[in-house]
């Protein structure tokens, strides 16, 4: 069964998400410990590949980079974009690559508000 992610918009086919509300960032961060124990910075999650930006608010960019690498580009080559994050990203590419098939159909994404309560 997929873990479940929610996001505030997302395209129709479904291969690129952002979440920015404050309750969904939260529960979505929390769930995507099972793929990486820091959840930070940017990370393979299923087929998407996770991109947290610690803006205020923070944000989560999902991208299904095999269905959207013009996307990528212009997300990893934005100028405002550091080289410690273009790093973080490259390093993280090749476990991507090599593990999307067998993981693609771990995470969904759906497009509305956690159901989460705050505390």
């Amino acid at each position: 069964m997929a873990i479940e992610l929610y996001v505030d918009s997302l395209n129709e086919a479904e291969t690129l998400g952002i979440t920015a509300n404050e309750l969904s960032v939260s529960y979505d961060l929390e769930l995507l410990k099972g793929f990486n124990a820091a959840a930070s910075g940017v990370f393979p999650a299923g087929r998407y590949f996770c991109m947290v930006w610690e803006t205020s608010p923070a944000s989560i960019t999902f991208v299904d980079i095999l269905k959207n690498p013009d996307v990528v580009n212009t997300i990893i080559y934005a100028p405002e974009v550091s080289e410690s994050f273009r790093e973080k990203f490259n390093s993280q590419l090749e476990i991507y690559n090599a593990s999307y098939e067998s993981i693609k159909n771990e995470v969904k994404l759906i497009k509305g508000v956690s159901p989460a309560k705050p505390f």
